[in-house]
Formats: structure tokens, C-alpha cells, sequence
């Protein structure tokens, strides 16, 4: 017999709407506040939806189409990679979007104009990660391959600060919501210590974390208090980030969690995992 796995690929509770994915790619757009079913986005390589849960970014090759996420209605075309868009991220207020592609360059785009801002090369390989900070001032890009960190000052183009992470690929990042951290998830296959660091973007110090083997999702809180990760087995843990201590285990997923996001008002914690359960 032939058993269906789903996967869910995106989740983010963000303001009214949730955009979650299963196994078919599709992006289902749900309004919490009456969960209502306000639209499903299609697109097969659909990666990001914006901070106030208005927008998608779509990737087509090299081309990033922005898409309104309760009508589907295309807003904007980006065009200007010369190889198939990797990875994106919406800076806070939705007006900026960062883009890496395999052509080894990250682009930062306005979104309501589709003009592009800044286009650098941070490394020789192309940049697996990206990552507005909460300012939009800045952005991060992390590396596909060294774990070389760079962040980049948006107006100017210019390296403000470079980090080097352990020697493996930069799966994901985010930063803390007052700007101050910089959480990265290397590729946590294979790891027999934490994939899952925290730097001081300031001066790239590492925080010790309680952390121990791969990660598989992590997300702040909108407040900043809370870091929650989950660990390959199904796990969700909690850390208060004033101390980086343990504060909560959550336990119920059959399986890896592959994606985990908190409600604003930091009551609530959505999770979602390969057994198809959310």
C-alpha cells in the first residue's frame, strides 16, 4: 500500500492570515481570527510570505513574481538574476525583499516599484540563506557551503560585518526581533553537535545555547523572549533568550517538526511536522 507523506514546508502565523504548504506545494492562506480558507497559491516553488500576510514571493527560474496572497493576483515581476532564485525574505514593514540566486548574487528589491536596490556577490558560491533585520537597514546572507556570514548595509552595498560560522552550509536564519541576534540553522544532517547558533550581530559573538544535535525549525517570538526549535524526534523546546535557558518541552508530533512559528501576541505556538499534523 502506498502511503502518502506530507511535508509541510511553510508555516508563519503573522498577523490575520496563515500560509502553510503540503505535499503538493500549494500555499493555503488561512484567516485566523475565523479560520477561513482565503486563497491557495499554486505555484510549485512558492518560498515567502511577507510579514503582514498580504504578499507570496514566487520563483519562476530566474524571475520572482509577487503575488497578493488573498486573490492570487500577480503585483510585481522581478527580473534580473541570471540563474534560478534560490532563497527570499520580506523585510518587516513588506516594502523591501531580498533575493539569492545561483548566479551568486543577492538582490534586494522594493516591492512596490519591482526596482532593485542593491546587488552584491557576497561569496564564490551562491548564498543558501537570507535575512532582512528588523530595521530593514541591513541584511544578512549565509554562505552555501564555508559558513561564512556576511551582512550587508542596504542603502550602500557595503559589507558592514562578516561572521565565520562553522564549516557547513547556512540552511536558515533569522534575527531576533530588537535586532540584536542572529539565529542560524546549518545543515543539520549529520551533526553530532547543535546545527542551530545564535551570533550578537553586533560583533558576531556565538551565545551558548542548551542545544544539543540537529535542529529542524526554529522562530522567535514577537516579543523577543522566547526562541522555540525542534529537534529532529518531534520535540519543540522553548528557550528564554535572556539567559538562553530552557524553559518549555512540547511533546506530540510522530516525526521530525519541520517548521514552527508563534501567534504576535506570544500565547500561542503552531508547529508542523512530517507526520501531516499541524
Amino acid at each position: 500500500m502506498r502511503t502518502r507523506l506530507f511535508a509541510v514546508l511553510t508555516l508563519a502565523l503573522l498577523g490575520p492570515g496563515v500560509g502553510l504548504a503540503d505535499s503538493t506545494w500549494r500555499r493555503v492562506v488561512v484567516d485566523l481570527r475565523h479560520l477561513e480558507l482565503l486563497n491557495v497559491v499554486e505555484k510549485k516553488y512558492t518560498h515567502s510570505l511577507s510579514s503582514g500576510g498580504n504578499g507570496f514571493a514566487v520563483y519562476d527560474g530566474n524571475v520572482v513574481r509577487l503575488l497578493d496572497a488573498r486573490d492570487g493576483k500577480e503585483t510585481q515581476t522581478l527580473v534580473g538574476h541570471d540563474g534560478k532564485v534560490h532563497d527570499s525574505g520580506w523585510s518587516r514593514n513588506g516594502r523591501l525583499l531580498v533575493t539569492s540566486g545561483f548566479d551568486t548574487t543577492v538582490r534586494v528589491w522594493e516591492a512596490a516599484t519591482g526596482k532593485m536596490l542593491m546587488n552584491v556577490k557576497p561569496f564564490g558560491n551562491f548564498a543558501c540563506s537570507v535575512a532582512f533585520a528588523p530595521d530593514a537597514r541591513t541584511v544578512a546572507a549565509g554562505s552555501s557551503n564555508d559558513g561564512q556570514l556576511k551582512i550587508y548595509d542596504v542603502a550602500t552595498g557595503k559589507a558592514v560585518r562578516e561572521i565565520q560560522t562553522t564549516d557547513s552550509t547556512l540552511f536558515a536564519m533569522d534575527y531576533s526581533p530588537d535586532g540584536r541576534y542572529l539565529a542560524v540553522n546549518h545543515t543539520p544532517m549529520n551533526r553530532a553537535d547543535s546545527s542551530l547558533r545564535v551570533y550578537r550581530a553586533a560583533d558576531g559573538a556565538e551565545q551558548k545555547l542548551p542545544i544539543a544535535g540537529p535542529v529542524g525549525g526554529f522562530g522567535f517570538s514577537r516579543d523577543g523572549r522566547f526562541l522555540a526549535y525542534a529537534d529532529l524526534n518531534g520535540a519543540v523546546l522553548i528557550l528564554e533568550t535572556a539567559g538562553w535557558t530552557e524553559l518549555r518541552r512540547l511533546e506530540g508530533h510522530q516525526g521530525g517538526v519541520s517548521s514552527v512559528a508563534f501567534h504576535p501576541d506570544g500565547r500561542y505556538l503552531v508547529t508542523s511536522g512530517h507526520d501531516g499534523a499541524a
